[in-house]
């Protein structure tokens, strides 16, 4: 288990009560795999690992986690947050910061977020909904774009660690 820099409650109380994000990106994407495995791939360190990188995770609602990814050229990406939400095999979402934790260093968005939502299709097929929300700053149409292509690699990361399974 890793030692978490202290940011969790107090930080994202408000988050419950907002109906929706100032901004979000949303993806969708049909994956032959049952929710039972897709979820698993959200909820399970070993097999979170398979995708992400380094996981340290304590998955329960209010648990936190980080996941140290790998980039090209060496560079490793650092993620961190608290689980919000876990419905079996149908709903994860959590909070999400990208980068090291700094309550010092202000931060062009609050209340950022992932869900994901798991819906079974015919035969053992899913269908996967993906959402990235945040308030404050826009990225804007060119950031968007880049965000969803980012977001778009690490579901097909994870479409090949759930298939590989």
């Amino acid at each position: 288990m890793c030692d978490w820099v202290e940011a969790s409650s107090e930080e994202h109380a408000d988050f419950m009560t907002i109906q929706a994000p100032r901004h979000s990106i949303s993806l969708t994407r049909r994956i032959e795999a049952t929710p039972a495995k897709i979820y698993a791939a959200w909820t399970e360190p070993e097999t979170m690992a398979r995708w992400l990188g380094k996981v340290a995770a304590d998955v329960r609602v209010g648990g936190r986690y980080r996941f140290e990814s790998p980039a090209p050229g060496g560079t490793t990406y650092i993620y961190t947050g608290e689980y919000l939400v876990l419905e079996e095999n149908r709903r994860v979402a959590q909070t999400f910061l990208a980068g090291e934790p700094d309550p010092h260093a202000p931060r062009p968005y609050h209340n950022e977020f992932i869900e994901i939502q798991i819906r079974r299709l015919e035969g053992s097929a899913s269908e996967v909904s993906f959402v990235n929300g945040w308030d404050g700053d826009s990225i804007g149409e060119d950031g968007e774009a880049a965000a969803k292509a980012a977001w778009s690699q690490w579901l097909d990361q994870m479409e090949q660690a759930v298939l590989k399974s």
